[in-house]
């Protein structure tokens, strides 16, 4: 056995998804691999899966994903299950070839944009050259949580190959002794969604990852897959509501019937204080936001206010509504006969 430091704060280690380089240098030593995989010991990888998951939870990609739901905790679960079936409990041959897969995969990562097409040859569960892997990965495509998976698990997979070509490179240089473990808590295994990310989630987010999910359909399975999101949605509008009645005892907010009202419209609040804006246009826009032509966009009483929001929130909004736009909006399609 090798000296291998594992931790679920390792970057370097974990922080990688699997591409051209690292399938080419793991061929070259598939060989070292094998010895690898049977000298560090199934102990060694059980410790492994355990930190990358605590990593991809609280740092990795994980983390990142746009909208989050208790609901996904399942997925996530399905899938570490999947990984120690095919990684821990086969023999060496089958951890070689699962790592094969998740290059394979990230080949084939272009071909996200025809998920759910109408035409069969461009979507990646019925394509021939694609189909068998998919579905091994994510499950049957007449099941709309497969659909899912692939956005939620397909970066999760990756990055597993990835974090395993980088072991492998670790490995070949490291001296001869026991492999160092920092196992992570309990608490570091398990989403922390539900407390506290789940708040930061906007509307917009919601309104795209649900058309990104089920086209707009509403059958029964995708109903309680998006319940989450959809429980978000509420708790945000009963939020918004209490807020306005605050306002108004306060006598800081203009009724809709009153002159104030019609003349100005919807009054704005500063997102960085809930300060009412006392005239109109007084109040500045988010240049961000100007330029992404954001819906629903933040204005703000003053520049303090402003920074304080964007390292607060904003900026991870921002970059929340980046990768949900960026991710091509599937469409329902019949099924083949």
């Amino acid at each position: 056995m090798r000296k291998i430091k594992l931790s679920p704060h390792e970057i370097r280690l974990f922080s990688t998804e699997i591409d051209g380089l690292d399938y080419h240098f793991f061929k070259k030593h598939t060989d070292a691999f094998k010895r690898m995989w049977e000298e560090q010991g199934r102990e060694f990888w059980e410790q492994f899966i355990i930190c990358y998951r605590a990593f991809s939870i609280n740092c990795g990609v994980l983390k990142e994903f746009p909208v989050k739901s208790e609901q996904y905790e399942v997925f996530i679960d399905e899938a570490f299950r999947f990984i120690r079936q095919e990684y821990i409990r086969g023999k060496v041959n089958h951890a070689k070839q699962f790592v094969n897969d998740t290059a394979a995969l990230a080949h084939h990562k272009g071909s996200l944009g025809g998920l759910e097409s109408t035409s069969y040859s461009k979507d990646p569960f019925y394509h021939k050259e694609t189909r068998d892997i998919f579905r091994r990965f994510f499950g049957n495509p007449k099941e709309k949580s497969s659909y899912i998976k692939v956005y939620l698990l397909l970066p999760l997979y990756l990055s597993f190959g990835g974090s395993v070509c980088t072991c492998l490179r670790n490995w070949l240089d490291a001296e001869d002794g026991e492999s160092v473990c920092i196992l992570p808590t309990e608490e570091d295994l398990r989403p922390k969604w539900a407390k506290k990310d789940k708040r930061r989630v906007s509307q917009e987010g919601i309104r795209n990852m649900s058309k990104l999910v089920h086209g707009g359909m509403k059958c029964a399975s995708e109903l309680k897959a998006m319940e989450g999101m959809k429980q978000l949605q509420r708790e945000e509008e009963a939020k918004a509501k209490v807020k306005k009645m605050e306002a108004r005892r306060k006598g800081t907010v203009p009724d809709a019937d009153s002159e104030a009202g019609k003349k100005n419209g919807k009054p704005k609040n500063c997102y960085g204080c809930g300060k009412l804006e006392p005239k109109p246009k007084e109040f500045k826009k988010c240049q961000k936001c100007r330029e992404q032509n954001v819906k629903q966009p933040r204005y703000y009483c003053c520049r303090d206010c402003q920074v304080k929001d964007w390292t607060d929130r904003h900026k991870k909004e921002h970059k929340e509504w980046k990768t949900v736009l960026c991710v091509k909006l599937v469409h329902t399609k019949e099924e083949p006969m």
